[in-house]
């Protein structure tokens, strides 16, 4: 008896194991346009789980298939494409490998324009023209604003890293309608990318900000991965009078980003570091007293050396609750220091009378400063249905800035501001609400608001002098 007891339980705790550690199960299918019968690239595929989370998703092939992989369980899958109205299967059972058959789209007469599968993979929407990143659009490119410059009136420049529409610069990237650091958008892996959208005269506060276009990129929900850029140029000046002055500009950063379903965290750093070193000269006539000034470089060397660091690094998180709740969090670390950030003039001044010599000197500028600035936002994006948006942003704004000035003139002058101090807080918040009627109409409310805190102050020799400046528009 004893030793079937053991069997027994030795068999029941193998068939748990055994179900405990079985692999996912395979749930396929195919999507095809119901009226015209091809099949649907691109489209999205969700999975849902009882408690109505997001458990994983996928995409579908040239064929319109898909595959994905979950555990037994009950599930509610959804099939969406843009210009096709939303299909769902629920209370599905996965118990073993699956077909879910085929899936058939309805085409969506609200929108202006139809998507052509057999011509293009753009579509005109009441008030954006909106893209899907194909594989063909992908080749060849490293980061976003690769693909980005592929996009029809969009432009991409390499030198000055700024994305051009219509050739104004006065663009802003979002990321799933989300406001982020404009350079990580930049460097996001074109794998993750889903639709690009460009908004062109854009309304609302976008507008009141002087934004001519606003492009706001989407990237796929079911994304897993992590991804490294980094990138760094040089500006060498070969020209140049002594060694020490053939490194002009460098420009590094580097960008790591993670990703697991809902939530995605990355972190940016980059530095920026010039030096330019010239000569310059100056005259000035005085015609009614006939006397002119000169200001020419001492010596060998280069009369005006400026030399700047800019260190920047941004942080942030991004959650998905469900499909019609999101969050996301960034804060920015910047900062200039002082022994990289000065300025000098060495020159000789001739003052002439008619042509005679009367006075000489040299004078020396020299000027240094620190820079601190900080920020954080936070913001919430929102659907109760497909027709009804939140879009709430809150940006707190911080700059600490610190200033040293030295001047000298010449040996008989002297001038010093020994301390400067500019503090600045800003509060920005804005809330917005966006109802879709139909194809063709909709109506947007927003509020805005922003809140500034402005306290200058500065020392020369033992005076000083403070200015300080609240401003609450409402």
């Amino acid at each position: 008896m004893k030793a079937k007891f053991y069997f027994l339980l030795a068999l029941l705790l193998l068939s748990y194991l055994t179900s405990y550690s079985q692999p996912n199960i395979e749930v396929t299918g195919q999507i095809k346009d119901k009226e015209t019968k091809k099949s649907l690239e691109f489209c999205t595929i969700t999975v849902f789980n009882k408690a109505d989370s997001m458990i994983t998703g996928a995409v579908s092939d040239e064929n319109g298939f898909f595959a994905l992989q979950i555990p037994r369980g009950l599930y509610r899958f959804n099939f969406s494409f843009i210009g096709y109205q939303t299909d769902t299967l629920k209370n599905v059972p996965v118990s073993e490998s699956k077909f879910l058959g085929l899936i058939k789209l309805t085409p969506d007469v609200n929108f202006l324009k139809e998507v052509s599968i057999n011509s293009s993979s753009n579509e005109n929407q009441i008030d954006r023209e909106v893209q899907i990143v194909t594989d063909k659009m992908k080749a060849g490119t490293s980061s976003t604003k690769d693909v980005l410059d592929k996009l029809k009136g969009v432009d991409y420049d390499r030198y000055t890293n700024t994305i051009k529409v219509d050739n104004s610069s006065k663009v802003i990237i979002l990321v799933d309608g989300m406001e982020k650091d404009q350079e990580y958008i930049k460097n996001i892996s074109p794998d993750r990318l889903k639709k690009i959208e460009v908004i062109r005269d854009p309304s609302g506060r976008y507008a009141l900000e002087g934004y001519t276009a606003v492009i706001n990129i989407i990237l796929k929900k079911d994304y897993r991965g992590t991804e490294v850029f980094v990138q760094n140029m040089n500006l060498l000046d070969l020209d140049a009078s002594k060694s020490k002055y053939i490194f002009v500009q460098e420009a590094a950063s580097a960008t790591v980003n993670y990703t697991y379903n809902k939530f995605n965290v990355y972190t940016k750093v980059n530095t920026n570091y010039n030096s330019f070193n010239l000569n310059s000269s100056s005259m000035k006539e005085f015609l009614a007293d006939r006397i002119t000034i000169e200001q020419n470089p001492i010596g060998g060397d280069m009369s005006t050396k400026v030399k700047q660091m800019y260190n920047n690094v941004v942080y942030g998180v991004d959650y998905t609750l469900n499909p019609k709740h999101s969050f996301s969090f960034e804060g920015n670390v910047s900062f200039q220091p002082t022994a990289n950030n000065a300025s000098s003039e060495h020159s000789n001044v001739i003052e002439k009378q008619d042509g005679i010599v009367f006075n000489n000197y040299s004078i020396f500028n020299q000027a240094q400063s620190n820079t601190v600035s900080t920020y954080y936002s936070l913001f919430y994006d929102g659907k109760t249905d497909e027709n009804n948006t939140f879009n709430h942003p809150i940006s707190p704004f911080r700059i600490t800035m610190n200033i040293t000035i030295t001047i000298v003139l010449s040996t008989i002058f002297y001038y010093a501001m020994k301390w400067g101090t500019n503090l600045k807080n800003k509060v920005k918040f804005y809330l917005e609400y966006t109802h879709i009627f139909n194809g063709k109409h909709n109506i947007q409310f927003g509020y805005g608001n922003s809140f500034d805190d402005v306290k200058n102050s500065f020392e020369i020799e033992k005076v000083s002098s403070e200015f300080k400046s609240n401003r609450f528009p409402k």
